[in-house]
């Protein structure tokens, strides 16, 4: 069957500053989240969590909470950028990607044709996209609409990606 395709429109580059209070705002949720189940190991939400991960001790949970509290320092003290833009992608606003400086944020086509292994190849046109599908080194499977259906994609997305996964 292959891998999923993905595909994302660009978006506009949030402020770094925002991106930077986002995720320090993150990381201090947890580091309270953390603090208050060492602080009580009876807390309903903790027990129903380590019925799932049972390895979550009180010990475990200590050291992630210092290691939050660590990075939360960290990118106070500006040490960590492209740490900050990997971390809002992950988590902010719905943007899954961040590639060569530009922001991607997923935009529900998906699986418009499948690619055999895992590639790290990114698509950016769809003339690019026809001639990855149409080149049999690719190993590419195609359906009854893909043509269609990229073709719509890029027309709403010109400077849209697509990438593998």
């Amino acid at each position: 069957m292959g891998c999923h395709t993905w595909h994302y429109k660009k978006i506009d580059t949030p402020d770094y500053e925002e991106m930077k209070k986002f995720v320090i705002d993150t990381y201090k949720r947890s580091v309270n989240d953390l603090t208050r189940w060492i602080d009580n190991p009876t807390d309903a939400e903790y027990l129903e969590m380590r019925k799932v991960y049972t390895d979550w001790t009180i010990e475990v949970i200590t050291n992630w909470r210092d290691a939050d509290a660590r990075r939360i320092r960290m990118v106070e003290a500006g040490l960590c950028k492209q740490a900050v833009m990997n971390k809002f992608c992950i988590y902010g606003e719905g943007i899954t990607e961040f590639h060569n400086g530009n922001f991607y944020k997923e935009v529900g086509y998906h699986d418009t044709f499948r690619k055999h292994s895992y590639p790290e190849d990114r698509l950016f046109s769809l003339e690019e996209t026809l001639e990855y599908i149409n080149d049999p080194k690719n190993d590419c499977q195609t359906y009854d609409k893909t043509i269609e259906l990229l073709t719509k994609f890029w027309a709403e997305n010109p400077d849209g990606m697509i990438n593998f996964g």
